[in-house]
């Protein structure tokens, strides 16, 4: 709950996400757009570790206020993180809601 993240070239990066090629390839590819670039490698997809399996019809609604809650604690720990370990930045950690869940998203502000 409590993350990593480095600093590279004027961005934080979740340090799960973070390898160098791959984000050499991505600061290429987005004109070294720092934003741009944390919008694509901060993200956690509670799917991806979190498995609500085949939810009958009438359990939907519950499951998906959990993923929602669970999402808004795991964006709280990753803002107190960023916080502490980079008290002179400012960040905006956000959950989006999409087709497949939510998503836990952090970029710095600029």
């Amino acid at each position: 709950m409590r993350p990593t993240f480095v600093e590279v070239l004027d961005c934080v990066i979740w340090d799960r996400a973070y390898e160098p090629e791959n984000f050499q390839s991505w600061y290429t590819h987005l004109h070294g757009d720092a934003t741009s670039m944390e919008a694509v490698l901060n993200q956690f997809r509670l799917w991806h570790v979190v498995d609500s399996g085949p939810t009958p019809e009438a359990e939907k609604p519950e499951m998906e206020i959990y993923l929602q809650r669970l999402a808004e604690d795991i964006a709280f720990c990753w803002r107190s993180t960023l916080e502490s370990d980079f008290p002179r930045r400012s960040f905006e950690v956000r959950v989006l809601d999409t087709e497949d869940g939510p998503v836990v998203q952090a970029l710095g502000q600029r």
